[in-house]
């Protein structure tokens, strides 16, 4: 306390100075408290700010909404102007426009200008180092001042006032890994920014790059999914007609199980190139029939064919196909390739390759194109095709070998195999899991039309052995 003149302090004016000291004391206490609870409650919202972003990076919800809800959150967060985030495709090598914009922008109809490759952009993705920038003018980057600078380049930050900015690479995992976009955090006032606003400003765009990440993953996903499904439908679609056809009665056993194999490679069905079917007899499977190409110049006349009528629908495929059993029968060639299946016959022992294999432990059998195995070479000299050049191998072709399971009196031994390949198909067709569940599905309904063909023709001779043992029913007949 100072005095413009002489004056004695007593007693009492001590004590109401210790009493004022007390009070500014009290007073300087309240503030510091009171700025220490702003601090840790601002924390605490930037806290469960940021938490809403994580849970909306998890949440699974459209990409867009999950983009809004990111640059809606940093906008907040960071107590920024606007806020810009642009989605970048890496194989594609370009950006999607417009950007996801969150904040107020003073001309937000010029944000939907497309992306030039002079951009601002581009150098951002040539240079992906975070940049906070607390002055953008002349900034080499963001303002683009210099000589051979395109005037695009800064009219971003001219047109809307910004003085401060950050600027952020968006990448999935490590620096080395997908860039997926860039982010703009912006600012119409100078902004320092501190060591924990970088973190936090680099936490956000590292949730913005997991959240693009992951639903393009799940959108890779469902898109495989949805694939997968309707060939799934497909194959049931056609087995279903299939069998519906086959409780005709003038359909014969041959041409239900030709109208199988027309299952198998038609492209509303599995869409496999080419099916073999062999039954067994005793310790020998024999060639029973085949749908395909036998060659490349007969397969190019097939996809032809495909190519000028693509709207042939699976009906019309099977009317086709039971015209051709019924020529067949009146004394027209099989195909070249059935004929040449009808010449082969596989010993059903140990080392006489896959499709016996397939047969003797009752499971499918998948022969990848590196593998060797007898039936390439048995198949073609069939074929009569000429010996392979000394020194060449056979040609390799990656084949599937589906046992046809019986359930007759006994139940559960294999009855024939279906053999199926995508030699000569137009389009490559990897044979997986799905493909073998679904040829599986088709040798269970070959297996049960072989079986049902043989217990008709069981009961129908028992019929006339019925028939022949009384003499009135022999005549009740032949009348």
């Amino acid at each position: 306390l100072y005095f413009f003149g002489n004056q004695a302090v007593g007693a009492y004016g001590l004590e109401m100075g210790k009493v004022f000291a007390r009070q500014a004391e009290v007073a300087v206490r309240n503030y510091l408290l009171l700025e220490n609870l702003a601090a840790t409650v601002g924390l605490a919202w930037n806290l469960s700010r940021f938490q809403n972003v994580i849970q909306a990076v998890a949440s699974g919800r459209n990409l867009e909404e999950v983009l809004k809800e990111v640059a809606h959150n940093v906008l907040y967060i960071l107590d920024a102007d606007c806020v810009t985030l642009y989605q970048f495709f890496e194989g594609e090598h370009r950006f999607e426009d417009p950007p996801v914009m969150e904040g107020y922008f003073l001309d937000k109809g010029r944000m939907h200008t497309p992306t030039r490759h002079d951009d601002i952009l581009w150098k951002m993705i040539q240079q992906p180092q975070p940049r906070f920038i607390s002055e953008v003018v002349g900034d080499a980057v963001l303002d683009g001042a210099g000589a051979g600078a395109h005037p695009l380049r800064s009219h971003f930050i001219e047109r809307e006032k910004i003085k401060s900015c950050a600027a952020l690479v968006l990448k999935a995992g490590d620096p080395g890994h997908e860039t997926v976009g860039c982010m703009f955090v912006n600012y119409r006032s100078p902004t320092q920014f501190s060591a924990e606003d970088k973190k936090v400003i680099s936490a956000l765009a590292s949730s913005a790059a997991i959240a693009i990440h992951t639903a393009r993953l799940n959108d890779q996903v469902n898109r495989a999914l949805d694939v997968r499904l309707k060939r799934q439908v497909g194959s049931l679609q056609a087995l279903i007609e299939i069998v519906a056809r086959s409780r005709d009665t003038q359909w014969d056993l041959d041409t239900n199980l030709r109208m199988l194999l027309a299952g198998v490679t038609a492209g509303q069905g599995v869409g496999l190139s080419r099916a073999l079917l062999f039954l067994a007899f005793g310790n020998r499977l024999r060639g029973k029939m085949a749908i395909g190409a036998i060659d490349q110049t007969e397969a190019n006349g097939i996809w032809q064919g495909i190519d000028s009528n693509p709207s042939v629908d699976f009906a019309t495929v099977l009317d086709e196909v039971s015209k051709l059993s019924a020529d067949i029968k009146n004394g027209v060639k099989d195909s070249p390739l059935s004929l040449a299946v009808q010449r082969i016959v596989v010993p059903l022992e140990d080392g006489a390759g896959a499709l016996a294999r397939c047969v003797l432990s009752h499971r499918s059998v998948l022969v990848a194109e590196d593998q060797d195995d007898p039936f390439r070479k048995a198949l073609r000299q069939a074929i009569l095709d000429p010996d392979p050049v000394p020194g060449n191998p056979e040609p390799a072709f990656t084949f599937v070998c589906v046992p046809l399971i019986g359930m007759g009196e006994k139940g559960g031994q294999p009855i024939g195999v279906l053999m199926c390949d995508n030699r000569f198909l137009k389009t490559e067709k990897r044979i997986d899991s799905e493909c073998i569940w679904d040829l599986q599905t088709f040798a269970a309904v070959a297996a049960m039309s072989i079986e049902n063909d043989k217990l008709r023709k069981d009961l129908g001779m028992a019929r006339i052995l019925v028939v022949s043992d009384d003499p009135d029913r022999l005549t009740d007949r032949k009348s």
